[in-house]
């Protein structure tokens, strides 16, 4: 098989999220990955909190074409005057079908709602602060409805040099309780993903990509009624990748944007006036080091950008750390991450800091 096949983007449809991975067929690796990670933090101009997280995931390829992915996370939220949330959250379910000759995936996602449903309104309002997109947790929610989502992808080898992929999906979303005291349910509207890809490989250790995602959302209904409507988005990813003997470094440049969303005024939708959700620029670097056949350590650097942010101008974060990674065995790895963050918010002259800490395993059949 040609290199060019080793960067032949697909994309792999989890939990109603379309991302781009550089695969050339279905890993003949099944695995189990369990992590325990804790991330908090503290400021003035926003709610302290923090977050435990233990994410399982196990992966089991049936053969070349066929494989089944299982997520998902046990959490425990808490912030400052919120009340504590904590259960296991939504559970789901991957299956992965590849057409070999024709470079064409299938992907079939279920959202299993094993989260905790419905909420108190104190558990709902903390809810609400666990998914701050600034926060960056690792488990943003703990229990939606059951959700399906179909989706294909097709990659095609231009040159020896250039491979293009296009994918689409669709999410259908089940109705749901949010809160114990009302009998009523929230039916979250639909979403349609468009995805592009194209990555170049300037030789066998060098390679750079590009790929958008497009996001289409329905209307969103509470007890039947249209209550609102999310903004659209794109995402655009730019990513370059180069190997040195055994280091390798990866740096990854990624804009997400919403368009504003709408709200019902007076009975009907109407667009709001401030976006719901801000614009975020988002700059990532890691750096691989092999201390030695059994120790790699991952240099990590992270520059994020917040803005057209309600009620505050923007928010500028930067993280530093560091993870390792320990041969065990030929069959077990352990893993670590120690993450340091510092943000401070334009207009509000008030900072941010956060710290994040994991540790976890990797056993693999």
């Amino acid at each position: 098989m040609s290199n060019v096949y080793k960067w032949i983007t697909i994309f792999i449809l989890a939990s109603g999220i379309v991302q781009a991975q550089n695969a050339s067929l279905i890993s003949q690796q099944p695995y189990v990955k369990l992590n325990l990670s804790y991330q908090s933090w503290q400021s003035e101009a926003i709610i302290n909190s923090s977050e435990i997280v233990t994410p399982l995931s196990i992966y089991y390829p049936m053969n070349r074409q066929t494989a089944f992915m299982l997520r998902s996370s046990q959490g425990s939220f808490k912030g400052d005057g919120l009340s504590n949330l904590s259960g296991l959250g939504d559970t789901q379910l991957t299956a992965l079908y590849h057409l070999i000759d024709s470079n064409i995936l299938f992907q079939l996602g279920v959202n299993l709602p094993t989260g905790q449903s419905p909420l108190t309104w104190e558990q709902f309002q903390s809810s609400i602060q666990l998914g701050q997109i600034h926060y960056g947790y690792r488990l943003p929610h703990f229990g939606q409805g059951l959700n399906i989502s179909p989706g294909v992808s097709w990659a095609k080898p231009i040159n020896e040099q250039t491979v293009l992929g296009l994918g689409a999906a669709f999410q259908l979303s089940g109705s749901y309780q949010p809160l114990a005291d009302f009998d009523q349910k929230y039916n979250p509207g639909n979403e349609i993903l468009l995805t592009g890809g194209v990555d170049y490989q300037f030789d066998k250790i060098t390679a750079l990509s590009f790929d958008l995602i497009l996001s289409f959302y329905g209307t969103d209904e509470y007890d039947t009624t249209e209550v609102y409507k999310s903004g659209n988005k794109i995402v655009a990813t730019l990513q370059f990748q180069k190997y040195f003997g055994v280091k390798h470094l990866h740096l990854m440049a990624r804009f997400r944007s919403r368009t504003k969303s709408q709200s019902v005024s007076g009975g009907i939708l109407v667009q709001d006036e401030e976006k719901t959700y801000p614009d975020q620029l988002q700059a990532l670097a890691r750096y691989t080091l092999r201390m030695n056949p059994k120790t790699r350590i991952v240099l990590i650097g992270e520059a994020q950008y917040f803005f057209n942010m309600i009620e505050m101008e923007s928010l500028s974060l930067i993280g530093i750390g560091v993870s390792p990674r320990y041969q065990v065995s030929p069959k077990a790895i352990l893993t670590g991450r120690l993450k340091l963050n510092t943000g401070f918010f334009k207009g509000y002259s008030k900072t941010m800091g956060g710290v994040e800490v994991a540790a976890g395993m990797e056993y693999f059949f």
